[in-house]
């Protein structure tokens, strides 16, 4: 019979010390439309997940304990929050603003010696993106978004 109860105990107590729970919940943009791709991770863990078509996300078998959860897109805000884990389902959504990507049209011009130049006296092509072209492009970086104009290229180091 001791041994029972001690085994039984033992048992128990593997189940408390091994909890995992799981995190679930949706990220949607602040006028209420549901985003897709966006990273959703338990910093300092290599745990994660993205959204679905449907702007849900889950992290399963999340090692019970206290995290930080960040969710992350281009041309969003980063969210962040505080949270408990332990057994069982924890819900977390996000509502995410645009961020600096989301601006009026950007124009970039060069002339030979620095010397201001008239559109019309220009020997070169004039290009003009706005908010939307942006938008429609979604470059991961601002060096892939220059390299969308023609004749402009970017070389990207890590770090």
């Amino acid at each position: 019979m001791k041994r029972i109860l001690i085994v039984l105990l033992c048992v128990l107590s593997a189940n408390v010390l091994f909890a995992e729970g799981k995190i679930s919940g949706n990220v949607e943009a602040k006028d209420g439309s549901r985003l897709v791709g966006v990273n959703v991770i338990l910093k300092g863990t290599n745990l994660g997940a993205s959204t679905d078509a449907d702007g849900n996300y889950t992290i399963a078998n999340v090692p019970a304990g206290d995290y930080t959860i960040i969710a992350s897109a281009v041309g969003y805000k980063t969210g962040k929050d505080a949270i408990g884990v332990t057994e069982g389902v924890v819900t977390v959504n996000f509502t995410l603003g645009t961020d600096i990507l989301d601006m009026d049209a950007v124009v970039v011009t060069g002339t030979p010696g620095g010397a201001g130049m008239r559109k019309r006296d220009a020997s070169f092509a004039i290009n003009t993106m706005d908010a939307a072209d942006i938008r429609r492009f979604s470059p991961s970086s601002t060096a892939n978004l220059l390299e969308l104009v023609p004749g402009v290229w970017s070389e990207s180091t890590g770090g």
